[in-house]
């Protein structure tokens, strides 16, 4: 879990430092994610 955890980290700091430069752009990255998990879901349970 340690090793995953690294990434997990990695992602937020980089999320983190974004969000404190370009608040915007953080907003509509974070919603694309959300968007495409979903989208990604979907698409997998109609197969």
């Amino acid at each position: 879990i340690n090793r995953i955890f690294k990434y997990v980290h990695a992602a937020r700091d980089a999320g983190q430092r974004l969000k404190k430069k370009n608040r915007t752009l953080y907003y509509a990255l974070k919603y694309l994610v959300i968007a495409a998990i979903f989208a990604a879901i979907i698409l997998f349970s109609l197969l």
